[in-house]
């Protein structure tokens, strides 16, 4: 006799819980479309910046350079985002002046560069007509977007570094290959400001 309610019972339930879904979506405010987020500044003045998100960026340690944190967020839902921040006790001159050495080679020669990360074959092309350098409040920095390939993946890319005094910034962005740089991304940079401790 149960077996004869159990499938009623069952699809009662499961209707009652997807009503209540449903219900909790449509009228919790913490669901927030790409559109509906509201941006806003977060400084960190231990790194010293500020920059305006959608929402809170999550910090966390670098894993390629020692003592250096990752801010990371999503953008967008096809554009992610990081801002690298590492301290150099000699300064970061030097290795601001390696990266510009690597990106004017890499446009110069327009090939492609591999790189690997864990399992996943990434290769690399900068697309020559984005690169710039300039003075960022004074300090040095330099641009450029990239085209990303790997295995199953194709994005376009976007990095800007820079070095002020000991600390070397990287800001870089990924989204879906095809348009343009999202909005998203040159608003997120364009609002990047140095803060005092």
């Amino acid at each position: 006799m149960m077996g004869r309610y159990l499938g009623p019972t069952l699809f009662a339930v499961a209707m009652f819980f997807a009503i209540r879904l449903i219900a909790a979506q449509t009228a919790s405010p913490k669901v927030k479309t790409d559109q509906g987020r509201q941006w806003k500044e977060y400084a960190y003045p231990s790194d010293g910046f500020a920059i305006m998100l959608p929402d809170a960026p999550r910090p966390h340690e670098d894993s390629q350079v020692a003592g250096g944190t990752v801010y990371s967020i999503r953008l967008a839902w096809d554009t992610v985002a990081s801002l690298h921040v590492a301290s150099f006790p000699g300064g970061c001159a030097d290795v601001f002046d390696r990266h510009v050495s690597a990106m004017n080679l890499q446009a110069r020669t327009g090939k492609w560069t591999d790189a690997r990360t864990d399992s996943n074959r990434l290769s690399y092309r900068l697309d020559a007509a984005s690169l710039r350098e300039f003075n960022f409040v004074g300090h040095p920095a330099a641009e450029y977007e990239e085209e990303v390939m790997g295995p199953g993946t194709h994005f376009g890319g976007y990095q800007r570094f820079q070095c002020v005094d000991k600390r070397f910034y990287i800001f870089q962005a990924r989204w879906f290959f095809g348009p343009p740089r999202p909005t998203d991304v040159t608003r997120a940079i364009s609002s990047f400001r140095l803060v005092e401790k």
